[in-house]
């Protein structure tokens, strides 16, 4: 029968010079290290992966402004029928956008449309919306 942990054991290794500098070493090199005992081979000391850092972009000013610019924007929403309309559409099985980050391009693509969005008839632009649900794509369609 073979039991599964949750966490490894883990040992601290600051007193044992020796033990100390070969994970050290191991660490340095990125390259495992097999420990041996009169030719066999007892263990194994594997580099652990370093863990990515969270990439954080400082705003910039023009991030600022155009955060600003887009307050208010939305302020003669419907919010209780958007929110009526948002699952409408999870109910129907509609796509949904991946959960993604924008890439700076995507970014800065978004931020150049901040301030477009104020004026727009957001009725006429749902209707927009659900019209082209639809049609039918003719993308795969050959003469």
């Amino acid at each position: 029968m073979t039991v599964m942990r949750d966490e490894e054991r883990s040992v601290d290794i600051s007193g044992d010079t020796k033990l100390r500098t070969l994970a050290e070493e191991v660490q340095a090199t990125q390259e495992p290290c097999t420990l041996r005992r009169d030719g066999e081979e007892i263990a194994r000391i594997v580099p652990v992966k370093p863990r990515r850092k969270r990439r954080y972009r400082v705003p910039s000013e023009a991030d600022m402004a155009a955060f600003r610019a887009a307050a208010g924007a939305w302020k003669d929403m419907d919010t209780d029928k958007l929110v009526e309309d948002i699952y409408a559409s999870r109910d129907a099985g509609l796509p949904r956008p991946a959960g993604r980050v924008p890439t700076d391009e995507e970014w800065a693509a978004l931020q150049a449309l901040a301030g477009a969005w104020s004026d727009v008839d957001t009725d006429t632009l749902k209707a927009n919306i659900r019209a082209s649900r639809e049609v039918p794509s003719r993308q795969h369609e050959y003469p």
